[in-house]
Parts: C-alpha cells; structure tokens; sequence
C-alpha cells in the first residue's frame, strides 16, 4: 500500500493544467534515474489523450550540475512550458539554469513536479523558483482552501501540530508518514486485527478506509487500487512572490 500520490497522477494533473491553459506545445526535461524515467514515460502516454505535442525531449544525470544545454535545445523547439521530473538538487539546478537563461522571459512556462513540494524547494532556488508550477497535495496552501474541502479541519489541525512541534514549515512529505500510520492504525481497529496478521491488515486497509480523510487526499483503497487517489487530491500551486499560491 502506498500513500503518496503517484508519477501517474502527478503527470495527469500537470496535463490538465496545460490543456486548461491553452498549452499544446512541451518539451519534457528528466533525471535518468527511475524516478525521472517514470513521470516521462507516464507523461509521454498521457499526451495524445490530452493532445499535447512533445515538441522534445532531453535528459541529464543525478549528479550533473549544469543543464543549460538540454535547456536550449528545448527552448530551440519552441515549447510553450518545459516540464522537469527529478527531486533533490538537479530539480534547483534546472530551476536556476532555466532562470538565466530568461526562459520565462520567452513566454515559456517551466512545469516542476510534486516533488518539489516543500518550501525548502523555493528557499534554495531564490527567486529563480518564482513563476514556477506544479503539482501538490493541498498541505501547502491549506489556509486557501475552502471550508467547503473536507479535508481542511484535517490539514489545518496536521499543520498546527507539525509546526508546533518541528518548528519548520509543513511538507507534504511530513504527510505522507502521518497518513502511513493513521491508515495502519484505522485498519486495525475496523477490522479488529490481531497482532501478527498480515493478511487481516490487508483485509481491513481494503474494506474499511474507504474514504478516509488524509493529509495526502481522501483515499479509496481497494483490492484492485492500493494507492486510492485521484488528480482531485491534487492541486496546481505556482510560487509567487517566495510563497506557494494556488495555480489560476
């Protein structure tokens, strides 16, 4: 069973946004890694159903420090965004690189993925990271939620108590531990599970945590799906002035 939302849904909801925007024309930048491997591919399948055109394609390694080539190439294609898929320093780096050379000054929109969300993301990348969008569970931006979001008492109560108690800033990735434990320990009660049984727990993450109002989305798990989310657990945030805001 996992909790964090997936590359899959991560990637269709970057296609939404796009088409949303009248987007058409990409070009897609990613580590060689598995990680980057995957949101490519899961991008690359996802673009005729959304009919989006990858205009092209470039790649750079995990410890690389310098992606200004692959970024000319691209901006060469004429793409309306860039979308980058990797975590850690690469995804600052490319940030940065994609600043100098003034491709937000071209129109071209860079498109990072949701694991850039956390603050220290923008904390390291300086105002180079303004203007960028992206894909989040709600944590970040749970104070603009409305009250309507049945998950904004949860995020805002998580928020709280996190804060309180790390003084940092909240992340996602603060969530995705929470929603691990609190799904475990529903499951064991609903299902009155005894210690040692692992199929039990099983049994019970499947039939009882059904709609369950988590930090990461409302999961659904069920035999078939073992993540149990959708892009509606999903938001586009863009980093405005060295905040996260929500993606209009």
């Amino acid at each position: 069973f996992t909790v964090p939302q997936t590359n899959a849904l991560a990637a269709e909801k970057v296609m939404e946004y796009l088409v949303s925007k009248g987007i058409r024309k990409v070009g897609i930048l990613y580590v060689s890694n598995g990680f980057g491997e995957d949101g490519y591919d899961n991008l690359k399948v996802l673009a005729p159903k959304y009919k989006v055109d990858i205009v092209g394609v470039e790649t750079y390694g995990g410890k690389d420090r310098d992606m200004t080539a692959q970024l000319t190439k691209l901006a060469a294609k004429g793409p309306q965004a860039i979308i980058n898929w990797s975590v850690g320093p690469t995804s600052v780096i490319v940030t940065k690189n994609f600043k100098q050379l003034g491709l937000d000054r071209k129109g071209i929109l860079l498109v990072m993925n949701h694991g850039q969300g956390n603050t220290r993301y923008i904390e390291l990348c300086g105002d180079a990271a303004n203007g960028v969008v992206l894909p989040s569970g709600k944590i970040l931006v749970a104070q603009d939620l409305p009250d309507t979001d049945p998950q904004k008492k949860v995020l805002l109560s998580f928020k709280r108590a996190y804060e309180e108690a790390y003084h940092e800033p909240v992340s996602q990735f603060a969530g995705h531990g929470y929603d691990a434990f609190m799904l475990v320990a529903h499951a064991i009660v609903k299902g009155k599970v005894k210690p040692g049984d692992g199929r039990g727990l099983r049994d019970a993450l499947e039939r009882y945590c059904n709609g369950f109002v988590g930090i990461d989305g409302i999961f659904h798990y069920t035999p078939q799906d073992h993540n149990g989310l959708s892009t509606k657990d999903l938001v586009m945030l863009k980093v405005e002035k060295g905040r996260f805001v929500m993606a209009h």
